[in-house]
């Protein structure tokens, strides 16, 4: 997509950011709790998905972790679930729909310190896919398939 948070075929998402949590929450031990994988159309209905990492904090903060098309990672905080699943790339008016991957009790600070802003990740090829699947093994130990399972809530 870019690093604009639209592209010129309509996109729509986070632009490549890489937040922290608030402020004030930042010296606690705040802790990774739950994980999904967010998927979004790039073009029509039929055509590819990006992936995202979607996180629950134990602060209450939820995160959108992704990887741009040209191989950087961006991560935006929001307040929500609904908020942070739609900042999934993908084209404008397409639903982001969530593959609930399960509990995990892992640092944010170390999280987010191990998968820094704007650096090159290669999981076998360099995708959002493997990047999600990468991310989800290391929170929660599960794997995800060719298909994630799409058993979790879906955003417009």
């Amino acid at each position: 997509m870019g690093s604009s948070s639209s592209s010129s075929r309509g996109g729509t998402g986070s632009p490549l950011v890489f937040q922290n949590i608030r402020i004030e929450d930042r010296e606690k031990d705040v802790r990774i709790v739950y994980v999904w994988v967010g998927l979004r159309s790039l073009i029509s209905w039929w055509g590819a998905n990006h992936w995202s990492v979607i996180l629950k904090l134990s602060n209450g903060q939820y995160v959108c972790q992704q990887k741009n098309t040209n191989h950087y990672v961006a991560c935006k905080v929001e307040n929500s679930l609904g908020d942070a699943a739609r900042q999934t790339w993908g084209e404008e008016g397409r639903k982001v729909r969530l593959s609930c991957y399960g509990e995990c009790d892992v640092s944010w600070s170390t999280f987010h310190s191990n998968f820094r802003e704007h650096s090159r990740y290669s999981y076998i090829t360099d995708d959002c896919q493997n990047y999600a699947r990468k991310l989800v093994d290391y929170l929660t130990g599960n794997f995800v398939g060719m298909f994630p399972i799409e058993d979790g809530p879906e955003f417009w």
